[in-house]
């Protein structure tokens, strides 16, 4: 699920470099309070687990590719 969430914010941000390690740890946050609320295992229930993960993150569905850093 990390490297799912990962993925997504790396996406969100247009891919630009630098920014791996950042992902990352955010990722391990959101997941960790996704689990902790117990939307984790809803997500898991209704297999929309990549929407759940979006949602925990707070990112809107697809890429976004302004070119923002950060």
């Amino acid at each position: 699920m990390v490297e799912i969430a990962a993925y997504f914010l790396a996406e969100h941000r247009g891919f630009a470099p630098g920014g791996a390690d950042a992902d990352w740890l955010r990722a391990e946050q959101a997941i960790d309070a996704m689990l902790a609320d117990g939307a984790g295992r809803a997500a898991l229930d209704h297999g929309d687990l990549a929407e759940g993960i979006r949602n925990a993150l707070k990112l809107s569905p697809g890429p976004t590719h302004r070119g923002e850093h950060g």
